[in-house]
């Protein structure tokens, strides 16, 4: 049963859509820095405590930190502890988040193109990889992105918990052919989306694309090669300008980064200059001594001081965004047939300890034995302590609190976040901060409410497999008070995680709204946004992130969803959805595999309706339901119960239902029933109906949340 055009066009009228730049989105609170809870600004700090072999200390409480923040005592609120698993995986089994945003661990693998030689880079990728894949513990979110003087820092994938495109990630470094038929604001993906089962690999292998790859990087680092001291210390110096910008980027991301960096490192005495060099110092004092000042360079002698405190600047940075940088020395790394001269002019190896120990964190010297050294990592961070306080806030933004954490124990290494920075307003975060915070509060399902959302799925059969049904429904009194200006920015993001946390098939829309002219249509049933995706039978996590780009307001819903095998034919019933009226605005979104929908599920006969998300009915008023049945046969045979729970769940009787009207089963199987439920003798407050459908073969039920008003 199609959808009417005329009915489409009712329902699309008057809809002012305009194209958003990517990942123009944010949050009207910085994750990372503070949190408002209940009117309370509260923050969070994630603390790890090792002892002298380097094992994680357990069982600590709140007794046993202290916190100073701005060189004052506070009282720490709470201690939670989160503990990570250090077994090697297999393919990921990915569940609902439990870990909180702050205790996560994440990962980011840089991986420098200019100051390492392409055959190294290449060859520490199967080590990459296998970390990724096997390494990480399934509530680790990890990144990928690359360094290179001509294009600074590019992210290739966000924080995620897709272990596939984070090995595609790797394997290609963003310079692949594999890239999205629709392209991904978030980053979350950047292999087409297939139909591969969870726990296979995508076309193409851990070894594949390496010759193409290797190729390419060759072509980036043919550049112009100069000897000369000041083109080598400006390459430093925009390789410390990039990574400013991403340590300011990732402050938006919660809890501790953990920063990869692979490579060659750059020469370090371009900072520190020669002194030591007994010859070098002597030649320049004798050209002092005979007034040849030509002959005397104080930068080759002693360092370039700019560049010094460029760096311990960088340095500060990032500990005060919470990242640790640990550095991977890739000229140890075996490399046969590798070309080109070393480009840290085989002083890279000071540099690279200079980076990771400013930070916390270690130098890998022998990248051969990387997965070993990385083992010993994750076992150090397995126990992760997140202290929580309340701040006394000046009101100044992105003004820093230094904090310092201290453990009364002795004998151990306690390693904690520097300090955090006052929210700031929206307009003044960059462009990158804006999606690593929107893709941060996905993949964590870290909880906002600025604007109200609810999120609601269903599947249905189709000609070519399932096709999955996801409304978005955002309430027009916060649509209207997000627009002051008269116009309103929204962005919507709707992923489907599946249950090995890979991006099975995702949606986005962005529009600018004119309420001069949408206003009333808004007001009689806000705004749903609607798209059709292609999941294969399994399980999944449906995350949708609605933001105003204007103001940076968001609000985040999630929901379960599993999709059957109607290939089976074995009898199913779809949820049961509330009877609405088609009013308010409406947009569609197409979808990365599914496209955009060319028929509409929700139908009773030849009457078209939109599921209500947060179903209500007054107490003399009748609620209509439809449920959609599979495999039943005919509908005659079928018999429909209902039984009332309260909002907790538990049975409290028979439910007051009657059946409205029947429909035999179409082409796909599809029988279609309409109820009514009355809730008579209810009192006010929320409460569950249950709908069992049976007939002698089988019997199937379904629950819907309803409010008694």
């Amino acid at each position: 049963m199609t959808f009417r055009r005329a009915l489409i066009d009712t329902l699309f009228a008057g809809l002012i859509l305009s194209a958003f730049a990517p990942g123009a989105a944010g949050a009207s609170v910085k994750p990372g820095s503070v949190q408002e809870q209940a009117g309370v600004s509260l923050v969070e700090v994630p603390v790890t405590v090792i002892d002298r072999d380097g094992k994680p200390v357990r069982g600590l409480t709140a007794a046993d930190f202290e916190v100073r923040d701005d060189g004052k005592d506070v009282a720490i609120q709470a201690v939670d502890t989160t503990e990570f698993s250090t077994v090697r995986q297999g393919p990921t089994v990915h569940e609902t988040a439990t870990v909180t945003a702050a205790a996560r661990r994440r990962f980011l693998l840089l991986f420098d193109l200019s100051f390492s030689t392409p055959a190294r880079v290449v060859r520490i990728r199967d080590a990459a990889q296998k970390f990724v894949r096997n390494q990480m513990g399934p509530d680790d979110l990890g990144a990928v992105a690359t360094y290179s003087v001509e294009h600074g820092v590019k992210l290739v994938v966000t924080f995620t918990s897709d272990r596939e495109q984070l090995a595609a990630a790797v394997r290609t470094l963003g310079l692949g052919n594999e890239v999205e038929t629709i392209p991904d604001p978030l980053r979350f993906t950047i292999v087409n989306i297939d139909i591969t089962p969870s726990g296979q690999q995508i076309a193409g292998g851990s070894g594949g694309n390496k010759v193409d790859v290797e190729s390419e990087l060759r072509q980036t680092a043919a550049v112009a090669k100069r000897n000369d001291d000041a083109y080598r210390r400006g390459r430093v110096t925009q390789l410390l300008q990039s990574f400013g910008t991403l340590a300011k980027a990732l402050d938006s991301v919660e809890g501790r980064k953990q920063v990869i960096y692979f490579s060659q490192g750059f020469d370090m005495r371009l900072l520190q200059g020669n002194a030591q060099d007994t010859q070098a110092s002597q030649e320049q004092s004798e050209a002092a001594a005979r007034g040849v000042v030509w002959g005397v360079d104080s930068q080759q002698r002693f360092g370039d001081t700019g560049l010094q405190s460029g760096l311990n600047d960088l340095l500060e940075l990032f500990k005060r965004s919470d990242c640790v940088i640990h550095a991977v020395d890739l000229s140890g790394i075996s490399a046969a047939q590798d070309q080109g001269t070393d480009p840290s002019g085989g002083g890279g190896k000071a540099a690279l300890f200079a980076i990771a120990d400013g930070t916390g964190g270690q130098l890998f010297e022998n990248a051969n034995d990387f997965s070993g050294q990385l083992d010993r990592l994750l076992e150090e961070e397995s126990v992760v302590y997140v202290l929580t306080f309340a701040p006394k806030l000046t009101g100044h933004p992105d003004r820093f609190h230094p904090l310092k954490v201290r453990v009364k124990r002795s004998g151990v290494r306690l390693s904690a976040r520097a300090g955090y920075y006052e929210p700031k307003p929206f307009n003044a975060t960059s462009m990158v901060e804006k999606g690593l915070t929107a893709a941060d509060v996905i993949a964590s399902e870290i909880p906002t409410t600025a604007i109200s959302s609810a999120v609601l799925a269903q599947t249905f059969a189709g000609k070519n497999g399932p096709e999955t049904t996801v409304q978005v429904r955002l309430p027009a009194a916060d649509l209207i008070a997000q627009g002051k200006s008269g116009k309103l920015p929204v962005e919507i993001y709707s992923y489907a995680f599946d249950s090995a946390g890979k991006v099975a098939d995702f949606a986005t829309e962005s529009a600018v709204l004119d309420l001069a002219q949408v206003k009333s249509k808004l007001e009689s049933g806000g705004l749903r946004w609607f798209a059709q995706m292609k999941l294969v039978p399994g399980t999944y996590r449906l995350r949708s992130l609605v933001r105003n780009s204007e103001t940076g307001a968001m609000g985040f819903s999630a929901q379960d969803l599993v999709v059957p095998d109607f290939s089976q034919k074995k009898p199913y019933l779809v949820a049961p959805l509330a009877v609405g009226s088609i009013d308010g605005l409406v947009l569609r979104a197409r979808s990365a595999r599914g496209g955009v929908a060319a028929s509409f599920p929700y139908m009773v006969g030849s009457d078209p309706f939109l599921p209500e998300t947060s179903p209500a009915v007054g107490k003399d008023q009748e609620l209509k339901i439809c449920v959609y049945t599979y495999g039943f046969g005919e509908a005659d045979r079928l018999r429909l119960g209902g039984q009332l729970l309260d909002g907790e769940g538990k049975p409290m009787g028979t439910a007051n239902i009657s059946l409205l009207g029947r429909s035999a089963p179409d082409e796909l199987g599809r029988s279609t029933y309409l109820l009514g439920f009355k809730p008579a003798g209810l009192a006010p407050g929320k409460y569950q109906l249950r709908v069992v459908a049976q007939n002698d073969e089988a019997a199937r039920q379904g629950t819907i949340p309803i409010e008694v008003r």
